[in-house]
């Protein structure tokens, strides 16, 4: 029962980190220029920390779950996030031992992270024709501002979320 109550914690953490990332995407947008789109991936960060409390088989439900909310309300088509968040969670729950070590690999494993999931979504989105943005502009002004500001959430919350994990 124990298991079910921490899971299901875990859940709601993760979608209210969800309209959270979605609310700051969004304000940044507006602010910024037009061409410029910045997207926040606190959920990203939130996964990191979550692989220690969750195995495997839980956390790529949760993942699997999560990623059917994410498609909905951004892609508005099921396939992307659905096998992506898996696929990081996977990855983070097997490695977990090395991720979570310091700043500098907690820093590297959510820059891969980010920079997988938004390459990833590029082409999936770019093959299946949703998008037509070329690739250049794609990384100039999407992917190397979402990594920038990411890394500035990262090293902003890392001492709060460290002393509330470990």
């Amino acid at each position: 029962m124990q298991r079910v109550i921490k899971i299901f914690i875990l859940f709601c953490i993760s979608l209210l980190l969800f309209f959270i990332d979605g609310q700051i995407s969004t304000f940044f947008s507006n602010l910024l220029p037009i061409s410029l789109h910045l997207i926040s991936h606190l959920l990203f960060l939130a996964f990191m920390w979550f692989s220690l409390w969750y195995d495997l088989w839980q956390g790529l439900f949760l993942a699997s779950f999560i990623g059917f909310f994410y498609d909905l309300y951004y892609h508005h088509v099921l396939g992307f996030a659905i096998i992506l968040f898996p696929i990081i969670i996977f990855c983070l729950v097997k490695w977990n031992g090395i991720v979570l070590k310091n700043i500098w690999t907690n820093l590297l494993s959510l820059l891969l992270m980010i920079f997988f999931f938004e390459i990833t979504t590029y082409f999936m989105a770019y093959l299946t024709g949703l998008t037509t943005r070329n690739f250049s502009d794609f990384v100039l002004c999407s992917l190397l501002i979402s990594l920038l500001f990411n890394l500035f959430n990262c090293l902003l919350f890392y001492p709060i979320i460290r002393k509330i994990f470990i």
